[in-house]
């Protein structure tokens, strides 16, 4: 299911992003289909890290 939403979402030009993952989450989650689909670029242990690199992958936006 999360799968199909990330891809629909990735189709429609909608970047998901995974946030708060702890260590042994973030590893499964590298691992599985979505991880493979969403690209390790947008997953993170916290809000900071995530934050950072939103703003560095959008800094028209004022990041």
């Amino acid at each position: 299911m999360l799968i199909e939403a990330d891809k629909t979402q990735r189709e429609s030009g909608i970047a998901t992003w995974h946030v708060i993952l702890n260590p042994s989450v973030l590893a499964a989650v590298q691992r599985s289909p979505l991880g493979e689909a969403s690209g390790h670029g947008h997953m993170f242990f916290n809000l900071e890290q995530t934050l950072a690199a939103w703003q560095a992958s959008y800094p028209e936006t004022g990041g």
